[in-house]
């Protein structure tokens, strides 16, 4: 059974995020927090497969917690999330350590295969994100 860690201030949104993981793994343990400072105290609490946070959120942002996170969990992938689905975010993101950045418009059509790819060990792009990353 997979244990997926899921961070957003907005209950819809995490509630989206766990419908669409629970489509795909029905057995799914799926943890919530809140915000960034509840994020990072839940992730000691079980061997997470995969941290979902949201970029933006009260106490600690996503890009904050990241560094935190990495020290309590060095080896679980995280997905960073946002509204803001500019790519200077996605590079953001994965200098500092994120497995993927997933724009929450690509949410519903990526999320399952950015899960899939972080599982497999290998950091998650979108093909517009790879294009601009790749002029840098």
């Amino acid at each position: 059974m997979f244990h997926f860690l899921i961070a957003d201030d907005h209950l819809v949104m995490r509630q989206a995020i766990i419908q669409i993981i629970r489509d795909d793994w029905p057995d799914a343990f799926c943890g919530e927090a809140v915000d960034g400072s509840d994020l990072v105290a839940k992730a000691a609490d079980a061997p997470w497969d995969i941290i979902i946070s949201d970029l933006t959120m009260p106490s600690l942002s996503g890009i904050e917690a990241l560094p935190l996170l990495k020290e309590v969990l060095p080896n679980t992938p995280i997905l960073l999330t946002s509204i803001h689905g500019e790519n200077i975010y996605a590079l953001k993101a994965f200098r500092s350590g994120a497995a993927g950045f997933i724009p929450k418009t690509l949410i519903q059509t990526e999320l399952v295969k950015a899960m899939t790819t972080v599982l497999s060990g290998k950091k998650y792009l979108t093909g517009e994100q790879a294009i601009q990353l790749g002029s840098l």
